[in-house]
């Protein structure tokens, strides 16, 4: 929707501004400017969306040149692009005085040039006067960057703010689709603009009975059907903008009915599987890397935790916490451990194994529960309900029929619960 909006407003065609509509959008770019020098900052963004909307709203329908052709082609690149880095794998953080840098570019060009076409009314030399003004932009800032050494370096640092991973992981998860519904949309763009000038150029499109004549006019139709789908940019957005809500919604409606979480942690089995071998090869009592047998993630962790306990790789006490997601009159805290057999070890009993004994506590040196030990690990840093909690098919009490398994989550997160 932006790279529509974004190739739209820098398009000839005059937008059709109403009687307040530049008034409106003036007054709202200057509270944002005005916010972006507060503390209030993050509250900039509002009135953006606003101008954002009220732009949109005033966007004409009046069809340009190769419109479609133009912003299918973009589209198809923008999805290339997303799909060689997620195929790839990249991160942006070896790049961020680049990327920042381009984009807040980016971002002023098309502020100029929307500021332009509000103050000139789309006057006819509007064009050459927003060239000249990012041009200008442009110089400052190539002149900046290599002039000035504080804003590159403010902007490596960035690669180090937690909020700006956050954000990358939530768009490196849906790359993939993305990038593929960009390339599909930009692609019968594509097609909806040939098939426009094949019927401006008053082709044949009769039918005949035979069967190749069928399936040609069958092709047609979709043809047909697809040219009007894309045939302006309104019904595009307006598409678009109905196609986020229902997906939304229903993305909504099976978080709340279906989905025991919001989300699944079947990513951090597989790290954990494939990494965890790679940092036990520095171990000084390996000095090699350990391949974990398994046909899955769950039974290759099973595998690393059963080396790492037989093989004695532990040096110190081992404690984690924990919480039962249902406890029933249980009490809800779970401690897990590790008791260090060696030189300087802890010579007292563990509360387990005193009289009366403390139920919370649990050996990783039991059988049942040592090829576990990286299942209570992630258990251990589950916030529910954003992941699944952590299901260990073991029992708590002496008489395993009873309880034959329990589902762990953070503890500290969900009963605010002391170590």
């Amino acid at each position: 929707m932006i790279i529509i909006l974004a190739l739209r407003l820098i398009d000839d065609n005059e937008i059709e501004w109403k009687k307040f509509t530049r008034l409106s959008v003036t007054c709202l770019a200057v509270i944002t400017i005005s916010l972006l020098f507060t503390s209030w900052r993050f509250w900039a963004s509002i009135p953006l969306i606003a101008i954002v909307i009220l732009v949109e709203a005033r966007l004409n329908d009046q069809p340009t040149e190769n419109w479609r052709s133009r912003t299918g082609l973009t589209l198809v690149m923008v999805g290339l692009v997303e799909l060689i880095v997620g195929k790839a794998q990249l991160t942006p953080w070896n790049y961020m005085p680049y990327i920042f840098s381009v984009l807040v570019f980016v971002l002023l060009a098309l502020i100029t040039v929307l500021a332009i076409r509000v103050v000139t009314l789309d006057a006819p030399n509007w064009r050459r006067f927003a060239l000249t003004i990012v041009s200008v932009i442009a110089g400052i800032g190539i002149a900046v960057l290599l002039l000035w050494q504080a804003p590159v370096t403010w902007m490596s640092q960035l690669s180090k703010h937690h909020m700006l991973h956050h954000f990358w992981m939530a768009v490196s998860m849906n790359l993939m689709f993305s990038a593929i519904c960009l390339m599909v949309i930009g692609s019968l763009m594509l097609v909806a603009e040939r098939s426009a000038r094949a019927k401006e150029k008053g082709k044949d499109q009769s039918l005949s009975k035979s069967r190749l004549s069928r399936l040609r006019g069958f092709a047609s139709a979709l043809s047909e059907r697809n040219t009007q789908v894309f045939a302006t940019r309104k019904s595009i957005l307006t598409g678009f903008a109905y196609a986020l809500l229902v997906l939304f919604a229903l993305q909504l409606g099976r978080s709340l009915f279906f989905d025991t979480s919001l989300s699944r942690s079947d990513g951090i089995d597989h790290v954990f599987a494939e990494k965890l071998p790679i940092l036990l090869q520095h171990h000084p009592d390996l000095r090699t890397e350990i391949t974990p047998q398994g046909k899955d993630d769950h039974a290759r962790l099973s595998d690393i935790s059963q080396r790492i306990l037989q093989g004695r790789l532990l040096k110190r006490d081992l404690v984690i916490t924990s919480s039962l997601l249902t406890d029933g009159e249980d009490e809800p805290d779970r401690y897990f451990y590790y008791q260090y057999q060696g030189q300087g070890s802890y010579q007292r009993l563990p509360p387990d194994k005193t009289f009366p004994s403390d139920k919370r506590f649990s050996s990783f040196q039991e059988t049942d529960l040592s090829p576990k030990m990286l299942d209570v690990v992630i258990g251990s840093a589950t916030i529910y309900p954003v992941f699944d909690p952590r299901h260990l098919t073991t029992s708590q009490s002496p008489d395993k029929s009873v309880n034959p398994g329990f589902d762990l989550i953070d503890g500290g997160f969900a009963h605010n619960s002391p170590i």
